[in-house]
């Protein structure tokens, strides 16, 4: 089941899922192969597959890699001029050494189904880097949604604007990152 070369996955924790039975958190990944992607909540044991004529949204966004600083804060100050200068200069220091800049990075992966959907948080990869490694996968959903040579179906397009919007007004889309995609989208396929 699992050896096919050209199979691309995305991985991520669970932020939010509908449409499976049971309790589904922690851990998700979703395997796409040539026709069907597999969903693996946890593990690989009870995988969901799901035909590609039934996926509806693929979609990534996010922070993408960003810089947090953390650790304490001091505060410092004294009695007098000089004790207030010292008690500053002291707490400055002590809050440079306890602080540290960490690389991190945050991408909301949007999955979904005609039966369900799921949103994941990838802490490992850019939404521009998981959206290189499903490149093909998202050419062949796009192709299709859409007849071949004919006019692109209004209600698909409609539906991915309005779902767009509720991305954007979530805060999963950036203004700029809403305003990027919904160029490409009222674009057409390149």
């Amino acid at each position: 089941m699992f050896s096919n070369p050209d199979r691309r996955r995305c991985d991520g924790v669970i932020q939010e899922i509908a449409g499976v039975s049971g309790i589904a958190s922690g851990p998700c990944t979703v395997f796409f192969d040539d026709g069907f992607a597999t969903l693996c909540i946890s593990d690989t044991s009870k995988p969901i597959a799901i035909d590609y004529p039934e996926i509806t949204t693929l979609q990534f966004g996010g922070r993408g890699a960003f810089q947090e600083r953390s650790g304490r804060t001091f505060w410092g100050g004294g009695f007098g001029p000089v004790g207030m200068v010292t008690g500053m200069v002291v707490a400055s220091a002590l809050s440079a050494a306890t602080s540290k800049t960490v690389e991190r990075v945050e991408t909301v992966v949007h999955f979904a189904w005609t039966a369900g959907r799921v949103s994941l948080l990838n802490e490992a990869l850019t939404p521009e880097r998981i959206a290189a490694l499903l490149k093909g996968v998202v050419e062949t959903l796009r192709g299709q949604t859409a007849i071949p040579g004919g006019p692109t179906d209004s209600g698909t397009l409609s539906a991915q604007l309005r779902e767009l919007a509720e991305l954007h007004a979530a805060g999963s889309l950036s203004d700029a990152e809403f305003a990027q995609a919904k160029q490409r989208l009222l674009s057409g396929p390149s």
